[in-house]
């Protein structure tokens, strides 16, 4: 299953079009709180596929049942570009275990090579795996002679915190 987020009418499109604005990008601030945004809502689409149980909850005025989640997610993210993404899942899912991988994509080797410098998540185990599935927030054309993302929306860490060394 694949669930490709603006191929859906939603306010969701409004955000992914300022984040491929070159314009709008020259506000790394703008462009850090659509990509949380984008990470809010998208982490609400993958909460609609989780499993939940009934609950009875006591209100001031009686009870009554509401669904809640079996169990929260693992959130993981790769460090610089995808935080202000992971930092939108915790605002829907705020309970949930992190984790973070440093990478970086090796430039100039002419091949594609991604170096893995630091890797801290929690345990797996216990924990239900759903089957492989993708959600995205757009899907792109491919890739470039340069192994750059087409038509993507540029370097997200360096727009996001500004260029790197």
């Amino acid at each position: 299953m694949t669930f490709i987020l603006n191929q859906h009418h939603s306010i969701a499109n409004h955000m992914l079009r300022e984040l491929r604005d070159r314009a709008m990008q020259r506000d790394p601030m703008r462009f850090r709180h659509n990509v949380e945004r984008l990470g809010s809502i998208l982490a609400y689409e993958i909460s609609k596929s989780l499993s939940y149980h009934e609950e009875v909850v006591e209100t001031p005025l009686g009870q009554t049942s509401v669904f809640v989640i079996n169990q929260q997610p693992l959130l993981i993210t790769v460090l610089r570009a995808g935080l202000p993404f992971f930092h939108g899942f915790q605002y829907v899912f705020d309970q949930a275990d992190s984790g973070f991988i440093g990478a970086w994509r090796e430039e100039g080797s002419g091949d594609i090579r991604i170096n893995l410098n630091y890797v801290a998540t929690p345990s797996v185990e216990g924990r239900e795996v759903h089957p492989f599935k993708i959600w995205t927030c757009a899907l792109d054309e491919g890739l470039n002679e340069h192994a750059y993302i087409v038509p993507g929306l540029g370097d997200a860490g360096d727009l996001c915190y500004g260029e790197k060394l």
